[in-house]
């Protein structure tokens, strides 16, 4: 009997959607097992905005054949939880079930201008 697999993966650092396709190409012919690529509404400082990783996992899935595409974590208070389940299962059908999905209420860098932008009120994010 066979036992866990490890494979590797590489974040997604690209600033473009439109360069997605390739990098995830790229990966899948270098070995790699997943991309992956973390979420904010905003970052940097000055804050500027940022890709949102749904669009761009599903991007890099219908780009590749193999590879995984996991988001990093998606922060869920910024979405209607309507919405944000019907992103998640649409990325994940077409992905063909790839999709890796991480969930969180954040805590990092930039989360009240963050929250901010999207009119959500930071302490009361869960």
């Amino acid at each position: 009997m066979a036992g866990p697999t490890i494979t590797f993966g590489v974040n997604l650092s690209v600033e473009n959607y439109w360069d997605v396709p390739e990098f995830a190409r790229r990966a899948e012919d270098l070995g790699y097992g997943r991309v992956t690529m973390g979420e904010h509404i905003m970052d940097g400082n000055p804050p500027r905005p940022t890709l949102l990783n749904l669009p761009a996992m599903a991007a890099a899935a219908g780009a590749t054949r193999r590879l995984r595409v996991m988001t990093g974590i998606v922060v869920a208070p910024l979405y209607h939880p309507v919405t944000l389940a019907k992103l998640v299962a649409s990325v994940d059908q077409v992905s063909g079930g790839r999709l890796d999905f991480g969930i969180g209420i954040s805590g990092q860098r930039g989360t009240k201008i963050e929250f901010d932008a999207v009119g959500v009120d930071v302490h009361t994010r869960g």
